[in-house]
């Protein structure tokens, strides 16, 4: 079918084959997943007309750091994150840096293992990396790293509305009591690009 020897790249988290990308003798991608998540409404036409997001990213904005901004130590949801005062608390466990990163923290209960036939960590890791009707999770763009206990899946973003790529990192931190704190930041992408070494540096909490 692809005229020769193909390799097979498989990750546990999607579904059905499992199947990620087929790439030919030349290291050269003939077939790549583009997206997962669940068909509704008209199923048949959605499949079949589905075509790949073709992301039209605004101009450019440029992302200027507070760089003398006081350091603060704020603890949510019984783990500390090294922030700084360039962030602004809009909830118990939510934070805005001005119009373009998010921050946000929650605690998900999972169904016990014995119930549900997926384990916990693949779980979250299908919901997280499903698309909706209103973003593409860009699948070739993904990494999911860590272990069962903490794991950090990093992925681009689409937004259909705004016609924008966000970045999205999410770690995933299991409790004693099985429940997962998921610490969530959302960025502007360029803004992600320009200082990543910043934001990156926001999940070294403890």
């Amino acid at each position: 079918m692809f005229g020769g020897t193909v390799k097979v790249q498989f990750d546990r988290y999607i579904p059905l084959f499992h199947i990620k990308t087929l790439k030919d003798a030349q290291g050269t991608s003939v077939l790549e997943l583009e997206e997962i998540g669940s068909l509704q409404g008209n199923p048949e036409g959605v499949f079949y007309g589905f075509t790949p997001p073709e992301p039209k990213q605004p101009l450019k904005k440029k992302f200027k750091r507070k760089k003398k901004a006081k350091k603060q130590a704020v603890s949510i949801q019984g783990h500390t994150l090294n922030l700084d005062s360039g962030w602004r608390k809009i909830a118990d466990t939510s934070f805005l840096y001005g119009d373009t990163a998010f921050l946000t923290a929650t605690v998900l209960s999972l169904p016990p293992e014995h119930t549900h036939p997926l384990p916990p960590q693949e779980q979250l890791v299908r919901y997280f990396l499903s698309s909706g009707s209103g973003a593409k999770v860009m699948l070739p763009h993904t990494a999911v790293t860590g272990t069962e206990n903490r794991f950090t899946i990093s992925q681009s973003v689409y937004d259909i509305e705004l016609q924008k790529v966000n970045k999205d990192i999410k770690c995933c931190i299991k409790n004693a009591d099985s429940s997962y704190t998921v610490v969530s930041l959302t960025v502007d992408s360029h803004a992600y690009s320009a200082d990543t070494a910043y934001f990156n540096a926001l999940f070294r909490f403890f």
